[in-house]
């Protein structure tokens, strides 16, 4: 059994990306939530607040109602450690978030230790929004035998389908999740705060969820 650890910067970024694979491989997948901690102050940023908490409780919907496996690591996202929302794809890292790093590679060695996890999914970073790279960087950092997936930022390209290049190292994989498209509707459905932020309705969703039965990954080649 291939032990399949997938790492989501923010809640909801795994059930847009790579939900079809996970309902086909539900005994084999581990999820960890990175950014997971609340903030220290729940009465700043108030509708960023509520809609975090929003996407939360999906999550655990989410979890609970399919029987995923999960861990949450409660690190502080971006808006959590001082970024401006206008900051959130400026690439250069403060002192902080260098050490966020390490502290990440650390946190994803113990979990592959512990979980004998052989494959390891984390963002692409397309637009290198700052959780997702860091997410990223955390990874290429480790040591491990386990083999590196990256998956598409999917809520991050909805707004946004430029082309985007890839590197020579990295080899492009296109599930067909048609199996499991109906699973994958029914969660996408159980987050109705993302819906609104990122979609016209539930039917706009559905169409393109229905329209594109894909999932689109990298594998990390020599």
């Amino acid at each position: 059994m291939r032990k399949k650890l997938f790492l989501a910067p923010h809640f909801a970024d795994i059930a847009w990306s790579c939900s079809g694979l996970i309902f086909m491989n539900i005994p084999e997948s581990i999820v960890a939530n990175v950014f997971s901690a609340k903030p220290e102050d729940m009465n700043a940023r108030k509708s960023f607040t509520y809609d975090q908490e929003m996407e939360r409780k999906s999550e655990e919907k989410f979890f609970e109602k399919y029987g995923i496996d999960s861990v949450q690591l409660d690190f502080k996202e971006a808006i959590s450690r001082g970024r401006k929302i206008e900051e959130f794809f400026i690439t250069k890292l403060n002192d902080e978030e260098e050490k966020l790093i390490l502290d990440l590679a650390i946190s994803f060695g113990d979990l592959i230790g512990k979980y004998g996890v052989s494959e390891i999914f984390c963002p692409k970073a397309i637009r290198n929004h700052v959780d997702h790279l860091i997410v990223k960087k955390a990874v290429e950092r480790l040591i491990s035998p386990a083999e590196i997936y990256y998956y598409e930022d999917v809520l991050i390209l909805i707004r946004e389908k430029s082309k985007v290049g890839i590197p020579a190292n990295l080899k492009e994989i296109k599930i067909d999740i048609s199996s499991v498209l109906e699973e994958k509707i029914q969660a996408l459905l159980l987050y109705p705060a993302t819906i609104k932020a990122h979609y016209k309705s539930e039917d706009s969703l559905v169409k393109a969820i229905r329209e594109n039965p894909y999932e689109n990954y990298w594998r990390v080649i020599e």
